[in-house]
């Protein structure tokens, strides 16, 4: 029975400051604030004690004074880090908490949070759907196109064996299904209809496995010679798009 297809699914619409009564001037003056000013500040204080601490040392260098200022003044160098913290982030909240429209610049963060998760979603959603789509495996290379059958098929309950590396008489899957039956599939990502030569080739490595049967599968369908030679034998020719319509 053919698959329905699925509708391309819909990207996520961007919030935008305007629906929350905002404007992007607006928005950025809430973002400079709750950027970590209060680190800077305190790396610049930081450094500079550093470097006082350093030349001191070098002054006193060997003396148990020096130690003993060293730790102080490191001492008092965290205590500062701490404080000029905390002062900026009272201050960065003292300073939204009067803003008139703090509420609406929150709810515009939620928004652009739930945007965000949203857009995941929709990108695993999007590359799902791509792969219902014949044109998407039309652009893969052999390679690539043998993974992705590999792939589809063992989505759809087959246990899947790659044999394409070792050029296993030109068979790229050998598959178990799920009544036990084995199959042999050969992947043909050609922009040609296949002609009768792969079509005979795969009935002879059939015949000398001794397997029962055999898929060969094409992205641009098959030519009439080919499928007039499978005809009657154990040899299954189909399309990308048949196997996208289809449960196999």
């Amino acid at each position: 029975m053919p698959r329905p297809s699925k509708p391309k699914p819909v990207e996520p619409a961007k919030p935008k400051p305007e629906d929350f009564g905002l404007n992007a001037k607006r928005v950025c003056k809430f973002k400079e604030r709750e950027e970590p000013g209060c680190l800077a500040v305190a790396s610049f204080v930081g450094i500079y004690l550093v470097a006082y601490l350093i030349t001191i040392h070098m002054v006193f260098a060997g003396s148990i004074a020096a130690g003993m200022f060293l730790i102080i003044n490191v001492g008092c160098l965290i205590a500062v880090g701490l404080l000029s913290c905390l002062f900026f982030a009272v201050a960065k909240a003292a300073w939204k908490a009067l803003q008139p429209d703090v509420g609406a610049y929150e709810r515009y963060q939620a928004a652009e949070k739930s945007y965000r998760e949203s857009l995941a979603d929709y990108a695993k959603d999007l590359a799902l759907w791509y792969r219902t789509q014949e044109e998407w495996w039309r652009s893969l290379s052999g390679p690539r196109f043998e993974r992705e059958i590999g792939r589809l098929l063992q989505d759809r309950g087959y246990h899947v064996q790659f044999t394409g590396a070792s050029g296993d008489g030109g068979v790229d899957l050998l598959l178990l299904g799920p009544r036990g039956q084995t199959v042999l599939v050969q992947c043909k990502a050609h922009k040609q209809p296949i002609g009768p030569g792969p079509v005979r080739d795969l009935f002879g490595t059939l015949t000398h496995r001794g397997v029962t049967e055999a898929w060969l599968i094409s992205t641009a369908g098959f030519t009439s010679g080919a499928r007039d030679f499978a005809k009657d034998k154990p040899i299954r020719l189909t399309s990308i798009r048949e196997i996208l319509q289809e449960d196999i």
